[in-house]
């Protein structure tokens, strides 16, 4: 949750003030929060294992959107 809210806030900002820049730096801070999620969910496997392996099957890594998990 706390990285969709940064990725909507900076959205949000883009929108408002809709530049090349802000949709560079929109797309960088994207990339970058999904890679530091890959990361963290290696890492977290490694420390919990199977049961980290099980809480991931059953949450979407960012947002539920109707049947899709997103």
């Amino acid at each position: 949750p706390q990285y969709v809210g940064w990725f909507l806030f900076l959205l949000g900002f883009a929108l408002t003030d809709w530049s090349p820049w802000c949709a560079a730096a929109l797309l960088v801070v994207a990339v970058s929060l999904h890679l530091l999620v890959l990361i963290e969910e290696e890492h977290l496997l490694r420390v919990f294992g199977d049961s980290y392996r099980d809480f991931c099957r059953q949450v979407p890594r960012y947002l539920r959107w109707g049947q899709f998990r997103i």
